[in-house]
């Protein structure tokens, strides 16, 4: 496997784990209440998350970034610009969501994780449209 195969499989491997830990958190914690199953769903989605955006700014500046060349360019700046405004949001929400969980301010988490995990996942799925428009758009 070539470095620059790597640096597109791993990352979107990570960023899919990610999603999926963040959705199964969030069914665990409104149905089942399991506090600690809850806390290391998210702790977990946080790290692939982490790995994602690392292996992502690392592909960047070795190789640059993927020019769209399809027919539905409009469609992608589109989608492309929800995703960097969301996902430049999420970052530090998902920071505080952490930091109120961890200090125990669990009536303040409740909030902030409110608008946190809805935008966690509307920007994974953005995300994962993004990769296949730039995969199987030209």
């Amino acid at each position: 496997m070539s470095y620059y195969t790597f640096l597109n499989l791993v990352p979107s491997l990570s960023i899919v784990v990610s999603g999926v830990l963040v959705v199964l958190g969030l069914i665990e914690i409104k149905t089942k209440r399991r506090i600690h199953i809850h806390r290391n769903l998210m702790l977990s989605a946080s790290f692939f998350a982490v790995l994602f955006l690392t292996l992502y700014i690392i592909k960047y500046f070795t190789f640059g970034p993927k020019e769209y060349r399809g027919n539905m360019r409009n469609l992608y700046l589109a989608v492309l610009f929800v995703h960097s405004l969301l996902a430049s949001l999420n970052v530090p929400l998902v920071i505080i969501t952490i930091f109120l969980a961890l200090r125990k301010k669990f009536t303040l988490h409740k909030k902030v994780a409110k608008i946190t995990a809805p935008t966690w996942i509307i920007v994974a799925l953005t995300g994962w449209i993004i990769f296949v428009f730039l995969t199987f758009g030209e």
